[in-house]
């Protein structure tokens, strides 16, 4: 397990959130989780005004789980589709293989920080390259950084890279001492340049 990881992330109506999340959420990931190809499951929220509030990250041995029988029978004896719809809204849901730095995430830190970005194509190489030998190394210098992973989205979603930072301190990606390290070695002049769409967001561990 650590190839695959499923985002599952939205908002939930602010009179409904308490329900939504303490009763259907977790009787479904209670059952999801007794399926034979998922591994652990964390759940987290975002004050992040531009992101959904709220993200469920499954570890998963293929993408094809996600539409199995076992999978599916579940969204139907859940009504999921249906709970949606009508307490839910902004759904971003995206599937990402592992490419890089830490092959397994620890998922104990209780904070994650989402770093995702585009590369221009001629530097897409070198990108992969400096970011597992120099940048993923070097942020990880710092002491509330316990370790980087990075993935690849698999449909045509972007970012279509997104580096996943477990941090034990929320605050750290805003000091400036991230930013330090953020701008050794040749990142800065070689690859930061030729990135766009970038987008940061930084996720709270919640228990449902």
């Amino acid at each position: 397990m650590g190839q695959y990881i499923y985002l599952e992330r939205m908002d939930i109506r602010y009179d409904h959130q308490n329900l939504f999340l303490n009763r259907y959420i977790k009787d479904r990931l209670k059952d999801l989780s007794e399926i034979e190809g998922i591994g652990r499951i964390k759940s987290y929220l975002t004050t992040d005004k531009s992101s959904p509030k709220y993200m469920t990250l499954y570890e998963i041995a293929t993408p094809e789980l996600l539409v199995s029988s076992s999978w599916l029978a579940i969204e139907e004896q859940r009504q999921w589709l249906a709970l949606l719809q009508t307490y839910s809204m902004n759904h971003k849901n995206i599937v990402l293989k592992w490419v890089g730095s830490a092959h397994k995430l620890l998922l104990n830190t209780g904070y994650l920080h989402f770093a995702m970005a585009d590369v221009e194509c001629s530097k897409e190489r070198t990108f992969n390259q400096l970011y597992d030998s120099q940048h993923s190394p070097f942020m990880c210098t710092l002491p509330e950084v316990q370790q980087c992973s990075r993935y690849l989205t698999l449909a045509n979603i972007h970012p279509r890279y997104t580096a996943i930072y477990e941090i034990n301190d929320r605050n750290v990606p805003n000091t400036a001492q991230w930013q330090e390290a953020a701008d050794k070695g040749e990142w800065k002049s070689t690859i930061r340049p030729y990135t766009f769409n970038r987008h940061f967001v930084t996720y709270t561990e919640i228990t449902i």
